[in-house]
C-alpha cells in the first residue's frame, strides 16, 4: 500500500504545508479555469501567498478561493 502525501479536495490533488493546502501553478490554473501561461500574471496580480517545494512554486488553495470569490473576504 503506497502512501500519498496529497489531499483530493474538490476533484484537484492538494499537498499540505504549513496547516494549508497548496498546489503547483499548472493545477491552479486549471482550478481557476484560466490558461497555465496566465497563472503567474493571476498571483502577482492577486498577491497571493506562495511557497517554495523543490523547483514549484506552490500556490495556496485558501487564497485561490478568495482571489476567485468562492470564499467571502
Amino acid at each position: 500500500m503506497a502512501i500519498s502525501n496529497t489531499v483530493n479536495e474538490d476533484g484537484f490533488e492538494w499537498i499540505p504545508r504549513a496547516g494549508n493546502l497548496w498546489t503547483d501553478y499548472k493545477t491552479g490554473a486549471e482550478y481557476n479555469g484560466i490558461t497555465a501561461d496566465s497563472m503567474r500574471n493571476y498571483v502577482f496580480r492577486h498577491k497571493l501567498q506562495t511557497i517554495q517545494f523543490g523547483r514549484k512554486k506552490l500556490v495556496n488553495k485558501s487564497d485561490l478561493d478568495r482571489a476567485s470569490g468562492v470564499i467571502a473576504t
